[in-house]
């Protein structure tokens, strides 16, 4: 049974209503505040509510959707800097939230681990060069386990075939030169001649052996020489570039692997 009493007269810690979903008795903790009513809450448990909620987006789920996306596209703007604003004021907080969702630290064990690495990448030794950029959280994509700060790929395998591939074009052949001349510009290819190259591959990433279709082909380059050396999947060629077409930082890269094994 309900009783009609004023907000200012109720002692929430011991005061209980009756749910008129569920029809249970209930402590004041499990409703949800409702400054409209006249005891302060809300006419249905938290329980009931959430069900409510949750069959009220399903029964107008297109509608719902299409309005949010009106309101959206229509608040961009104040959206976009009412997000920066939150971000500048509160930089420190904003970050710890992401580390802590993500990788399951806080800002402070970053910053130590930083510390520890001489604020430097794990692997490479470098600094990023720009002014409050982060350096990346490197973990264990299976025991989800923090390794370090900086950059790597998982596969000791492909870091291997990354060797390989790089010391198979330091030395300019006859039919390097000749794709070189093919590309316009030291850069893009015609599509006649990528897949001609693509077909050369069977399809198939030259560094990973992965399948790759000629949609998500991509033409790697000697950024140096402007040599094409062949066609990658879209990983390779940017695990190529994060690691600067440098053999030495690669074999780094192993090391740290095997170094954090298990």
């Amino acid at each position: 049974m309900r009783i009609l009493v004023s907000k200012k007269d109720i002692d929430y810690s011991v005061y209980q209503k009756d749910c008129i979903g569920c029809k249970r008795v209930l402590p004041a903790n499990m409703y949800y505040r409702h400054n409209g009513s006249r005891d302060g809450l809300n006419p249905y448990c938290r329980e009931c509510s959430s069900l409510r909620t949750k069959l009220y987006w399903k029964n107008n789920k297109e509608a719902l959707s299409k309005k949010n996306k009106e309101w959206v596209a229509s608040h961009r703007k104040d959206i976009c800097e009412n997000k920066k604003k939150y971000y500048k004021e509160n930089r420190r907080a904003a970050r710890n939230w992401q580390l802590n969702k993500s990788f399951g630290i806080t800002i402070e064990r970053y910053e130590k681990m930083l510390l520890e690495q001489g604020g430097v990448c794990a692997i490479c030794g470098g600094d990023s060069g720009i002014k409050n950029r982060c350096h990346a959280v490197d973990h264990n994509h299976t025991t989800r386990k923090v390794r370090g700060l900086g950059f790597v790929w998982e596969r000791e395998s492909i870091l291997m075939s990354y060797i390989e591939y790089l010391r198979k074009w330091e030395i300019a052949t006859t039919d390097v030169m000749k794709r070189s001349r093919e590309v316009a510009g030291g850069l893009v290819l015609g599509l006649s001649v990528k897949v001609r190259i693509l077909r050369e591959q069977r399809f198939s990433c030259v560094v990973c052996n992965g399948t790759i279709s000629e949609e998500f082909a991509t033409v790697d380059h000697c950024h140096k020489s402007g040599m094409v050396r062949g066609i990658l999947c879209n990983h390779c060629n940017m695990g190529l570039g994060s690691f600067k077409d440098s053999v030495d930082i690669i074999e780094k890269a192993i090391a740290y692997l095997s170094k954090h094994a298990g």
